[in-house]
């Protein structure tokens, strides 16, 4: 109750907002109460703890604390800014107001969470894996939310496909980062618990995070569908309103199959859905294919599913290949490159038969864009197989070329060189100018051997300022003296960094497949120790 030795803007507006209304009461001198409603200041300009006064009202219910007030309250709806306050022997004991007491009425509550679950779109994952590691598992089993657990299995938050390709986006270093890091916090829900218009503040607040639902006993058991909750409540507020004699509960599975399925697979999860029957006829369809096809208005009911697959850059021929195979066994999955809007889009496609009596009824193709998961696997290859620092290959790709041209190699009994180079003078720079001017020179460095070798050609950091060079269709040590020498006199080229012009050489070994030796990793042994040979030759 607000204080009756005085009651101050700042008093009223904190109850206020503590009681998420714009009515409060006011004491006034002959002990009694009246309402006060905080829209009336808005035309005020005056001192507040003077005009107040004069904006009071007798918008008061009085009730007594046992007394059962849900009855007659839809009698008021209509008023829900109303005071009510209660009672008790020794008088009023606090206050509250129609609006609040809808909201946690017993009449209120409408569904239970359960009713919103979707099991089909999380993986549980404990809080020491790596952003890395949940990416692979969402993407390997086609999913968009983990629900982060610690050691005692309690859900710590989630994190989202979305999440993560922001991370990489920003360059996190996704392998050595647990999600522990990363995880967002959010609202739960339990299974049995009813869903009440008070709820509605949630949904708000939790509209863009995925909302964890839980059963009786604690365990977690998928994600709420967050827009079918919103729009059922919205709906279910706008009835209680309206029926101001009795609130009668809601059925949340009151639309029909054909519009349950489309609010499915069209909202939720933005899926394309065509249906055929076994000589590809459309006999189904839903909203979201719409978003895939270049001319929508050739797709109807009864025509050939031509429309579609000629949009998904899907041949007839080919087609009719994957309908053979799918019949037998049962789903053909493939992804492709369309435009969509001017924009090119990367789209993932399943093709599935519909069986009736051990004969083909029908087929059905789904379809969905996989953009921000193709480009997050892009991302996370250019981070694996890049150079951070020079923008180069790094050890790990350069391996893989290795290993690739030696089987290259071996089946067309060519030759290639290997060639190693190590920075003179680099650790001087690092020591007496700092690791600022060590980085920007090894980043001019490579920028200056990826312009002096062909295209055929590989040049990577090999570590710290070590550069390693494959060289394919190269037969003969004097072609790769050749080749050296060129490195050479580009390194010593001066170079300047932040107004110090530095000079740094190059100490080079290599060695040539197979005349040297036939295993990668023989190689690269001899063209590391040929190389440090001649660094303490040049010493």
């Amino acid at each position: 109750m607000p204080k009756r030795r005085g009651a101050g803007f700042p008093d009223l507006l904190s109850s206020a907002r503590e009681k998420r209304t714009f009515s409060v009461p006011v004491p006034v001198a002959d002990g009694t109460y009246r309402a006060f409603n905080l829209n009336t200041l808005r035309s005020s300009n005056g001192d507040m703890d003077t005009n107040i006064q004069e904006h009071l009202n007798n918008d008061i219910i009085h009730v007594q604390d046992d007394d059962i007030v849900e009855n007659d309250l839809m009698d008021i709806v209509a008023q829900n800014d109303k005071v009510i306050i209660v009672h008790n022997a020794d008088g009023p004991i606090g206050w509250t107001t129609v609006h609040e007491s809808l909201l946690n009425s017993t009449a209120a509550p409408l569904t239970r969470a359960k009713d919103y679950l979707i099991d089909n779109r999380h993986v549980v994952l404990s809080l020491t894996r790596s952003v890395y590691g949940a990416h692979k598992e969402l993407f390997s089993q086609q999913r968009s939310v983990v629900l982060v657990i610690d050691d005692q299995g309690e859900l710590l938050g989630t994190i989202t496909d979305r999440d993560i390709s922001r991370l990489i986006e920003k360059g996190c270093d996704i392998w050595n980062t647990e999600l522990a890091n990363e995880v967002k916090p959010s609202h739960v829900l339990t299974e049995n618990k009813p869903i009440s218009l008070n709820d509605l503040d949630m949904v708000a607040s939790y509209a863009e995070r995925p909302v964890p639902i839980i059963s009786s006993a604690g365990s977690l058991m998928g994600i709420a569908d967050i827009k079918k909750m919103r729009r059922y409540l919205n709906s279910a507020a706008e009835i209680t309103q309206e029926n101001s004699t009795e609130a009668a509960p809601m059925n949340p599975i009151s639309l029909s199959e054909s519009m349950i399925l489309d609010a499915v697979l069209s909202d939720t999860l933005r899926t394309g859905i065509v249906g055929t029957d076994e000589f590809l006829n459309i006999i189904y369809f839903n909203e979201a294919i719409l978003d895939f096809i270049q001319k929508p208005e050739l797709l109807r009911l009864g025509s050939k599913i031509w429309a579609v697959t000629d949009s998904c850059a899907i041949s007839q021929q080919s087609l009719n290949a994957m309908l053979d195979t799918v019949k037998e066994d049962g789903e053909q999955i493939f992804a492709n490159w369309i435009t969509i809007n001017e924009g090119k889009r990367y789209i993932q496609c399943r093709l599935s038969t519909v069986k009736q009596r051990a004969h083909t009824a029908g087929f059905v193709l789904s379809v969905q864009d996989i953009t921000a998961q193709r480009n997050a696997e892009e991302a996370i290859r250019k981070l694996a197989y890049q150079d951070r620092l020079t923008q180069l290959p790094n050890r790990l790709l350069f391996e893989e070329r290795l290993s690739l041209e030696a089987k290259r190699s071996e089946r067309n009994g060519s030759q290639f060189a290997i060639m190693m180079l190590d920075l003179d003078g680099f650790k001087a720079v690092n020591d007496d100018y700092g690791h600022s001017a060590g980085d920007q020179l090894l980043q001019i460095m490579g920028e200056r051997l990826l312009n002096s070798i062909r295209g055929s050609d590989t040049v990577a950091r090999f570590g710290g300022d070590e550069f390693v060079f494959i060289l394919p269709d190269v037969s003969n040590p004097q072609d790769v003296e050749t080749i050296a020498e060129k490195i050479q006199d580009i390194i010593h080229k001066p170079c300047e960094i932040n107004g110090t012009v530095f000079h740094v050489g190059a100490s080079i070994g290599y060695s040539i497949y197979p005349d040297d030796a036939e295993d990668p990793k023989a190689l690269l042994d001899l063209a590391d120790t040929r190389m440090y040979k001649n660094k303490r030759e040049n010493c």
